[in-house]
């Protein structure tokens, strides 16, 4: 018998966003597909990509392929893992 787990990954990094490169924590939560799932710390949207996001990652510079606005800000990884999946 094979046994195939749901594997996450949750976790916060550094990174910039807009124009003047505002600085800001970018929460990802990573499913099982590979797809990062990220925000802007105390933002409501919520993207998706299927690139990589490290330290010093610039939001404005991210191909997305999925988007959403969640009803209410999110600020810890928590929460954008409740936003995601619900």
């Amino acid at each position: 018998m094979i046994t195939i787990k749901t594997l996450k990954m949750l976790r916060t990094i550094k990174g910039t966003y807009g124009s003047s490169k505002t600085p800001t924590d970018i929460i990802i939560y990573e499913d099982f597909e590979g797809v990062q799932w990220y925000t802007a710390k105390g933002s409501s949207t919520v993207n998706a990509t299927n690139e990589m996001l490290y330290q010093g990652t610039d939001m404005e510079k991210i191909t997305d392929i999925d988007v959403f606005t969640w009803s209410k800000e999110i600020n810890s990884e928590e929460d954008l893992e409740i936003a995601v999946k619900d």
